[in-house]
């Protein structure tokens, strides 16, 4: 089910207000509009990219950043450890892991070394190569695919900077949701809507909003569309980023009243957008002189990364 270009991915409904518009120089336009839901404060692109525009522009994005000649991101031991401090007591030897999105596959040496088996979800064709040349099995590109040969077979999931990309957040919930065995878990990660005012300093029109970017997560927000399919936190912590743990319901799926986040987020990025202005007017300056550029410039869109 594709979502509704004027429904909100959160709470589904229909008053999204213009928030900003965001810069890039892998937008189909250079520019692009970001709108808030003011029934529950999700932030979200508006209108949504079609799935070629965003494959296209997925490709663009991910296709130049990731494993530049071979090498890996020099980050990805930060992530690693603190993956690794989440989960430890989840961590033991022959369990199945899952990652989604697996990216540079960054985490595979680190299961294999606790004597787990390493599967992967990628669609980007050479960093699913590179994870089949490391001895990781790559079942599938996208969650859309047909997965029931692997319902509830995996003990942990790596969900981590995938949800904040899709179109149908939701849907891409429940399935992994049906992959996890009964006592597994998921780690979801996901850039911080709320984040500390450092995460800004590239820009905010121009480096945190981004067109890989379909959704702005809040951690009250994430923790709703998790238990609308079944999910709760059994750990959550934010900072630049919300990170979770998830496990499934045993009894009815929670439903209730949830906080409306619409004035506080709206004010946040209103006075994060002027205070920042100038540094998002030099990029801007950038985007639009110079076309397609083969990498973006060096102050752009590189504060924040999976």
């Amino acid at each position: 089910m594709k979502p509704v270009h004027s429904q909100c991915l959160v709470c589904s409904g229909t008053a999204l207000e213009k928030l900003l518009n965001m810069y890039s120089w892998c937008l189909p336009k250079l520019r692009h509009g970001v709108a808030i839901c003011r029934d529950c404060g999700h932030i979200q692109i508006h209108p949504f990219f079609s799935e070629e525009e965003l494959e296209n522009i997925n490709r663009d994005f991910f296709g130049k950043k990731y494993l530049k000649q071979g090498m890996g991101n020099p980050d990805n031991s930060v992530k690693m450890n603190k993956l690794g401090d989440v989960l430890k007591s989840y961590i033991r030897e022959g369990i199945q892991v899952l990652d989604v999105g697996a990216g540079e596959s960054w985490a595979y040496d680190f299961f294999k070394g606790k004597g787990c088996h390493y599967w992967a979800i990628e669609p980007i064709d050479k960093l699913a190569k590179n994870i089949r040349q490391k001895g990781g099995r790559v079942i599938g590109k996208s969650l859309s695919e047909d997965y029931r040969d692997y319902r509830e077979k995996f003990d942990i999931i790596i969900f981590r900077h995938v949800l904040e990309h899709l179109l149908n957040p939701s849907e891409a919930l429940r399935k992994v949701h049906s992959l996890l065995n009964p006592e597994g878990v998921i780690y979801l990660a996901v850039p911080n809507a709320e984040g500390p005012f450092n995460l800004f300093r590239k820009g905010l029109h121009t480096s945190f909003f981004r067109p890989v970017h379909v959704s702005y997560f809040c951690e009250g927000n994430l923790a709703r569309l998790a238990l609308q399919v079944g999910l709760e936190a059994a750990y959550a912590r934010s900072d630049g980023e919300i990170v979770m743990v998830l496990k499934k319901q045993l009894g009815e799926l929670q439903r209730g009243a949830y906080e409306n986040y619409f004035s506080a987020h709206k004010d946040h990025f209103l006075r994060t957008a002027r205070v920042l202005f100038r540094r998002d007017s030099i990029n801007a300056i950038y985007f639009f002189s110079v076309s397609r550029p083969e990498a973006p410039a060096p102050s752009a869109e590189m504060d924040i990364h999976k």
